[in-house]
């Protein structure tokens, strides 16, 4: 009895975890985003700090998508300053 109650004990922990285990789907996802690159400051007037900010149309409606504020789009903003680019 004692063998049969840890057995099922332990299948169940390795149940219970497989399921706690996060999936990462939005890691798997790739989106492709066109538009116009603008900087939320300097063209948008919409923020007090420089950052980027993709204009695209979704459903003929436009969306504005910020983007992080990390290396790689400070890097990207060099490119299109007081100038949006497409």
């Amino acid at each position: 009895m004692k063998k049969v109650s840890m057995l099922f004990t332990s299948i169940t922990g390795v149940v219970l975890l497989a399921l706690a285990t996060p999936t990462f789907a939005a890691d798997k996802d790739e989106v492709t985003l066109s538009g116009t690159a603008k900087c939320a400051k300097c063209a948008l007037k919409e923020t007090a700090k420089c950052q980027t900010v993709i204009e695209a149309e979704k459903d003929g409606k436009p969306v504005k998508y910020y983007v992080a504020n990390n290396d790689v789009a400070k890097k990207f903003m060099r490119t299109f300053a007081k100038t949006p680019r497409r």
